[in-house]
């Protein structure tokens, strides 16, 4: 349908990305050289020829197709990669750049997207703490999909929707390069002024992090069916149904990641405790069921953070010398009623 609507879209959509540089190349400027001028070339007062070296990409859309996620997730642990740098600049402003020495690359108010598909398994087992941290797992929106139904021959959309379809979407897709900012109507601000604390306000572990761009992701998705419905201001119907949209992808973090934390030790140790059951574990019991090499300092530091997402809690006991810790892991009643 985006073909069909703008027939120049089939030329940004591209996949196997490697490399951030690509990235880059493909959304790339204009870029010029200066040089000394050869022999019957018009050049400046000091003999310096300014002429265009590479004239860049003349579309700076990309829409990034990769239908496993799990190879992208593999290539950006690799050592200086920069896939993961350079869809961060991109999300947050459209700029960014290569450091090549000999023909280094800009590519400013780019339009960069990336749409992958990846099995929950493998992102958990794929996706690095780092690319948590770092901020790269946040700055996508996660749904879950699952098959409604069996087509052994195949489906299709009936050619009469698609039909209709196409030109109310050319439509909107015309309006949009029209407007040079979009701002929301006064009731749309009230509705997001309700709403801003809850989408800023992210809970511990794990689903807060990769949930932790909840603001800026619902106002983008309000733009995009503002857009839909040609106005030039987001209105509450557009918010309400981006926030919708949010409420999905929050669950569906949630039924990916659980109540993990993405420290690999936290979500060890939490695992052993819910083993444990009602008898609980010492620090000296989890240190031993993990490896007596690893140090205690690690299994405090772990405690600690199951103990602040409140998904582990402690007693002190008597040993008949000094009082020992002995930890257990909350329960799903006791989390719901705090």
């Amino acid at each position: 349908m985006l073909a069909l609507a703008d027939p120049s879209w089939d030329r940004c959509v591209g996949s196997g990305v490697t490399s951030g540089e690509g990235l880059i190349h493909h959304v790339r400027d204009e870029r010029r050289e200066r040089r000394k001028a050869k022999k019957g070339e018009i050049a400046d007062a000091n003999g310096i020829v300014d002429e265009v070296a590479d004239y860049g990409a003349h579309d700076k859309r990309l829409l990034v197709y990769e239908p496993e996620f799990a190879r992208v997730l593999s290539v950006i642990t690799r050592k200086d990669n920069t896939v993961s740098s350079t869809l961060r600049d991109f999300w947050d402003k459209g700029n960014a750049q290569t450091l090549s020495k000999n023909a280094p690359e800009r590519a400013t108010g780019a339009l960069v997207s990336v749409l992958a598909h990846i099995t929950p398994a493998e992102l958990r087992a794929k996706l690095d703490s780092t690319e948590i941290a770092n901020g790269f797992a946040n700055r996508f929106l996660f749904i879950a999909a699952r098959r409604s139904k069996l087509l052994p021959r195949g489906g299709n959309t009936p050619k009469g929707i698609i039909d209709a379809l196409v030109p109310r979407l050319r439509d909107a897709v015309e309006h949009g390069r029209r407007l040079a900012e979009v701002d929301m109507t006064e009731t749309a601000w009230k509705l997001w002024d309700s709403h801003y604390e809850r989408l800023t306000d992210r809970p511990a572990g794990l689903a807060g992090e990769v949930t932790g761009r909840a603001a800026p992701i619902v106002r983008r998705i309000a733009l995009v069916y503002a857009l839909l419905d040609e106005r030039s201001a987001v209105h509450d119907e557009h918010l309400r149904a981006a926030l919708e949209v949010w409420r999905y992808a929050e669950e569906s973090v949630r039924w990916a990641f659980g109540d993990r934390l993405g420290d690999r030790l936290a979500d060890r140790c939490l695992a052993l405790l819910r083993e444990a059951g009602s008898k609980g574990m010492t620090r000296t019991d989890l240190r031993q069921a993990v490896g007596h090499r690893m140090p205690a300092e690690r299994i405090a530091d772990a405690l600690e953070m199951l103990q602040e997402a409140k998904l582990a809690r402690y007693v002190m006991e008597s040993t008949g010398g000094r009082s020992a810790e002995r930890w257990f892991a909350v329960s799903q009643d006791d989390q719901s009623a705090r």
